[in-house]
């Protein structure tokens, strides 16, 4: 924590241009990553959608029991 806010009380205007940069570079250079990271969620999205994985029931028989207890209180 000291680490970044001791810089920024002694020179903030050589934080403020270094978080340019850093701000610059995430959204100019690395602008990819969030198109790649984006489409490999959706893929692998449609993968468990249509493979025996997307089967597989998460929780146990009390917790659907309860669920549906609960969304008929409704």
């Amino acid at each position: 924590m000291a680490i970044v806010i001791i810089p920024i009380v002694l020179v903030p205007e050589a934080m403020v241009a270094a978080i340019g940069q850093v701000y610059n570079f995430i959204t100019t250079d690395m602008a990819w990553l969030y198109l790649l990271i984006g489409f490999g969620m959706a893929v692998g999205a449609i993968v468990l959608l249509t493979t025996k994985f997307g089967d597989i029931r998460l929780g146990d028989g009390m917790q659907s029991r309860i669920i549906k207890h609960l969304l008929g209180s409704l």
